[in-house]
């Protein structure tokens, strides 16, 4: 936007119509399942960004995190590693809806050489269950309702010269 301030928004769009992946071990027959699954994922991030001056800024980015997978076919794992197919009627239970949505907010400070103190504030907020029957909207505003996680850190960097402490020897 201008030398100050930038704003960065990227999208990513994944579909994987064939995928396989472990669904849950069954100790009391010894079985590992897999299933033959679909998954959608959408990622959007938003980022901006203010420089105060050449060595201080303030930066803040939101993510929104969307993986949905229904599954089609149930399988065994063998003991020689390969899968057996299961006849299984309903799979709906092993679908899954993931969100996550994510804040970041950063303040980096460059104070001298090599030195710097750096002030992070994150939020976290997800949902993690098998309901596919919501829109992306309806996922979002659902993921937002759920409880948040929040940490701060605060990370101090000073550069210290060895040379400067040690006498040369002559």
């Amino acid at each position: 936007m201008n030398d100050k301030f930038s704003l960065k928004l990227e999208n990513y769009v994944d579909f994987y119509s064939k995928s396989r992946g472990f669904i849950d071990y069954n100790s009391a027959d010894d079985l590992i399942l897999y299933g033959g699954r679909a998954i959608t994922t959408i990622t959007n991030t938003l980022t901006g960004r203010y420089l105060f001056k050449n060595d201080m800024s303030l930066s803040l980015s939101g993510r929104y995190y969307w993986s949905e997978g229904f599954y089609s076919q149930l399988y065994q794992l063998l003991d020689n590693g390969e899968l057996e197919a299961m006849n299984f009627t309903d799979l709906s239970a092993y679908n899954f809806n993931s969100n996550y949505f994510t804040i970041d907010l950063v303040y980096n400070w460059r104070f001298a050489p090599g030195s710097s103190f750096i002030a992070t504030f994150k939020n976290i907020t997800l949902t993690d269950d098998n309901n596919t029957d919501f829109s992306y909207l309806e996922n979002f505003n659902h993921t937002l309702s759920a409880p948040q996680t929040n940490s701060i850190s605060l990370k101090f960097l000073y550069y210290l010269d060895y040379q400067y402490f040690v006498k040369k020897k002559a």
